[in-house]
């Protein structure tokens, strides 16, 4: 076994499962922040939905280029 089988077998389905989870919380992150904004139309919590949403939008951008570069690392340096 060498390092490419090691890596293309193991460590990329792995991360790509991670990711995917990930983007997946930070997706209904985002989704909770739109719910708690528009529930609390008249309050002053609307700062606390808006917080949520932005970082839920900074997660999902964050994962999504992670995702990116694992697919760069895989298709570039081990030819999958």
């Amino acid at each position: 076994m060498n390092f490419a089988t090691l890596v293309s077998g193991t460590v990329i389905p792995i991360v790509n499962s991670a990711v995917g989870v990930l983007l997946t919380v930070s997706l209904a992150i985002f989704l909770w922040g739109i719910v708690r904004y528009i529930i609390s139309s008249g309050s002053s919590e609307k700062s606390q939905g808006r917080e949520m949403m932005v970082w839920g939008i900074v997660a999902l951008v964050v994962f999504s280029a992670i995702w990116g570069i694992v697919a760069l690392v895989k298709t570039s340096f081990l030819g999958a």
